[in-house]
């Protein structure tokens, strides 16, 4: 078995190009607005959101001729990609960005009708996992039950990690599974959801097992074992008796707090030199899970800037079911990390006639502009002692 990081180690696929360019209703890099919209390739993910916060920043100064606190604005263009160089960047300029706490805005609400903080994100390991049979394609009446078909090889491999109540049956892999404080328990309670809508929308008719764990526990308590693509032999139109020379599988880990990304890798690849020694494991990209706690001192003025931006008082969401490189801050500069996004639920990021409401731009900047006041009426709050590049608790 042969096992390689790529240079960088943290290379994810991108959401690339804007195509297919047919689907656009506007050029995608012309930002036009349409029904109190703002349709363009990145208008919601990230470029409108990121245009609030300095918004906020600017009407400050056009009204009171300076900030009320110092504020330190750091874009980052390879979220992408995994953030590549985020983190030598955060290591090397700790003086530069010293801080109280993090803010961000990026993605979208559950709900439009529920402005919301997020305290966390899941955490990410993306793995390619190669088998080879013969070194060729062979006709599978000459050669079958005679040479390995590779992508059985995979499809045994993968059914050793998961069984049929989708619990990850790979060693070790729950080991570190923080469990949920009363505090994101409660949380989670209170979040809305019409699951029979939300998954009608989707085509679906109910929650794949184990049918007791409830919607939001899958996405914030649970660490997940998916598979993203296979590929192997014939898969056009027609038939073809094919065996084929090789089988891949590309796969990600969405990790919760405490699992860390070299330890899951590690289990990972024990699991395949138990079981399919021959199989080769490359890691594409990996990020660690961030949280920061609801009981945070700094959370009471986010609520207050929130509801007072967007007019109501917002969600504690726990943690996010998706992965930001959030941990530079939490685990190497040991800062407590808010996210609250202002984007609409259905800004179609990563997709043809992405967009944000103008609305909601607009309740983001003042958003930003009343934390600014909040923070300064707090003022500096002691930090958590520090652990070294740990969670904050």
């Amino acid at each position: 078995m042969f096992t390689c990081q790529p240079e960088g180690g943290h290379a994810v696929p991108s959401t690339g190009p804007p195509e297919p360019l047919a689907e656009w209703l506007s050029p995608p890099f012309e930002p036009t607005i349409r029904d109190g919209r703002l349709f363009a390739r990145g208008a919601g993910d990230n470029k409108g959101q990121i245009f609030a916060q300095i918004a906020g920043a600017r009407a400050w100064l056009a009204a009171a001729g300076r900030l009320p606190i110092n504020v330190k604005f750091l874009v980052e263009g390879e979220e992408e990609t995994g953030s590549p160089h985020l983190a030598s960047f955060v290591r090397d300029q700790r003086e530069l960005l010293a801080a109280d706490l993090v803010y961000t805005s990026d993605g979208p609400v559950f709900d439009d009708a529920h402005p919301q903080i997020v305290y966390g994100v899941r955490g990410l390991v993306y793995v390619e996992l190669r088998a080879r049979g013969a070194n060729h394609d062979l006709h599978s009446g000459n050669w079958g039950g005679i040479a390995p078909n590779p992508a059985w090889t995979l499809v045994h491999l993968l059914a050793t990690m998961l069984d049929a109540d989708n619990t990850v049956t790979i060693p070790g892999f729950y080991d570190a599974v923080r469990p949920l404080s009363p505090a994101a328990r409660a949380a989670i309670e209170r979040i809305p959801l019409d699951q029979r809508r939300a998954l009608r929308e989707l085509g679906l008719e109910r929650l794949p097992p184990p049918p007791a764990v409830p919607y939001f526990d899958r996405l914030m308590a649970r660490p997940t074992l998916n598979i993203a693509g296979f590929s192997s032999g014939y898969g056009g139109e027609g038939s073809k008796t094919v065996l084929p020379a090789t089988a891949l599988v590309k796969m990600d880990m969405r990790l919760v707090p405490d699992q860390q990304p070299d330890d899951i890798f590690a289990k990972v690849v024990a699991h395949v030199r138990r079981h399919a020694p021959e199989v080769d494991v490359w890691r594409l990209g990996s990020m660690e899970p961030s949280f920061t706690p609801l009981e945070h001192p700094y959370a009471e003025c986010i609520r207050r800037a929130v509801a007072t931006g967007f007019g109501r008082p917002p969600l504690d969401v726990p943690l996010l079911g998706g992965s930001l490189p959030d941990a530079v801050f939490t685990k190497i500069l040991g800062l407590p990390s808010f996210l609250v996004p202002y984007a609409n639920a259905d800004e179609r990021n990563h997709a043809p006639n992405e967009n944000i409401e103008v609305a909601r731009v607009f309740k983001g900047i003042r958003t930003a502009a009343a934390l600014l006041a909040y923070l300064a009426d707090t003022g500096p709050i002691p930090p958590t002692p520090a652990r070294g590049e740990q969670a904050v608790p």
